[in-house]
């Protein structure tokens, strides 16, 4: 048998890292494989708080590490995050043997898809809309893009904010809107609030809690996604498992439909 082969107990299925409780899954005693024996390495972006962040002392939170890593447990996998960036990309990754997973808020859409070959995209796991910080004095100056003109706007290069930002610009033809980049959402914060660019974009998730994090900012203009094709619709995120992984995919999937309600409430 393939030494990266785990064969799982009904045993060790039944405990998880963080405490979840698992009944024997019905995926329990099929054979999944990773990159290499007894680990799971999981590819994640640690700039967009509170999805998926590193601290200094090089320790991992967030709502996605928290998720995976109870996961990783759950399959008697030890778990091995390791830090990318840009985002931009980061789900190609496990199509190119870099991880077994990628993760970090990854909205699953057609050209990401079709950009990672290689890959299987999880069931979703998460939905959530686009959404601004701004200053707590400028709230009613921000109803849409348009109010963006004349200002500098921050967003992460190559993220689903990013795209849905230029989208509608162009749509409503909105002039005079400066981009710039950023790979930390608390950075970008931080830049707000000093004054350094009028708003920073991201999932809701991530305003809302830089708005409880910075008393300053404040969540404006939520709003559907922007697709290719004009329509909206709220973001999903979904996870990328590495096509060549045995079975990973189908537990991932097991894992998120059993779990999927405690995501975002286990502490880390």
């Amino acid at each position: 048998m393939d030494a990266r082969r785990r064969v799982l107990s009904l045993a060790t299925a039944a405990v998880c890292g963080a405490g979840f409780a698992l009944s024997p899954p019905a995926w329990a005693q099929d054979a999944v494989t990773t990159l290499n024996d007894g680990e799971l390495s999981i590819c994640l972006y640690p700039g967009f708080e509170p999805i998926a962040s590193q601290d200094a002392a090089g320790d991992w939170h967030g709502w996605d590490v928290v998720f995976l890593r109870d996961f990783a447990a759950s399959l008697d996998l030890a778990f091995l995050p390791t830090p990318i960036e840009p985002f931009d990309g980061i789900w190609r990754l496990p199509g190119e043997d870099i991880c077994d997973i990628a993760g970090s808020g990854i909205t699953i859409t057609e050209q990401r898809q079709q950009d990672s070959p290689g890959t299987v995209w999880s069931d979703t796991y998460y939905v959530t809309n686009r959404a601004f910080v701004a200053r707590v004095e400028d709230q009613g100056q921000v109803q849409g893009v348009a109010d963006f003109s004349g200002h500098t706007v921050i967003v992460t290069q190559g993220s689903t904010a990013d795209l849905d930002l230029r989208r509608w610009i162009a749509r409503d033809n909105v002039a005079d809107v400066t981009i710039d980049y950023t790979h930390n959402a608390e950075d970008a914060a931080r830049r707000v609030l000093d004054h350094e660019a009028f708003a920073y974009g991201s999932g809701e998730v991530t305003t809302n809690y830089l708005a409880t994090l910075y008393p300053g900012l404040v969540t404006v203009w939520p709003h559907p996604y922007l697709q290719a094709d004009g329509s909206t619709r709220r973001e999903r995120f979904s996870f990328v498992v590495r096509a060549a992984d045995d079975g990973l995919a189908e537990a991932l999937n097991a894992y998120i439909a059993e779990h999927g309600e405690d995501y975002g409430k286990a502490d880390d």
